[in-house]
């Protein structure tokens, strides 16, 4: 087996972009990872320590291609804004940016999809970290009876605005100003604690 000359964690990150690559021009249907060692000049055999078969592959695909969204998001939770306002903000580029993936990247959105009807970690990783900023800022403004509740119920209640499957069925609409609607309602009827 020929030497690559980097780390296990270069070698990871590159045999994704690799998959990425060949996804999008290929589909997710023809990625094999015996296609991807070879692209690499490997054999498929030494790309086993870090992916088990395709599944997993594929996996660590749509975690990379989900946490692209996730450092802007980190930057507003983290903003010195006031909470409702950062909140707002918050998911309107949540939106922004899942809308963006979903059509700009077709293939890799099919991945994405075939990975939540799977149930691999991936997305629920991602939906842990994005409920996790949420939380921060939902805290400050002491929403609901608890952070917990409140945050779930206000992910789970704009979802039909930011997951990228209801996002794909309506493509060329632009659903920022009833996200901002919804939003405002929520947050100003909501009760204190």
């Amino acid at each position: 087996m020929p030497k690559l000359g980097l780390t296990p964690d270069e070698i990871r990150a590159k045999a994704i972009e690799i998959s990425m690559e060949k996804i999008r021009t290929l589909g997710v249907d023809k990625l094999r990872l015996s296609d991807v060692a070879k692209s690499m000049g490997v054999s498929h055999a030494a790309l086993y320590p870090y992916f088990d078969g395709k599944a997993a592959l594929l996996d660590a695909v749509v975690e990379r291609w989900l946490s692209k969204t996730e450092s802007p998001l980190q930057d507003i939770a983290d903003s010195a804004a006031p909470a409702e306002e950062r909140i707002v903000d918050w998911f309107v580029t949540l939106y922004t940016l899942k809308r963006e993936r979903v059509l700009g990247d077709i293939q890799l959105f099919t991945a994405f999809d075939m990975a939540v009807v799977r149930g691999t970690p991936a997305a629920g990783h991602h939906l842990a970290r994005l409920k996790g900023q949420l939380a921060g800022m939902v805290e400050e403004l002491n929403l609901g009876p608890s952070t917990e509740e409140a945050t779930s119920t206000l992910f789970f209640a704009t979802g039909a605005f930011h997951h990228p499957g209801i996002i794909s069925w309506m493509p060329d609409l632009d659903r920022t100003p009833e996200l901002r609607l919804t939003l405002q309602a929520m947050l100003n009827g909501w009760p204190r604690r």
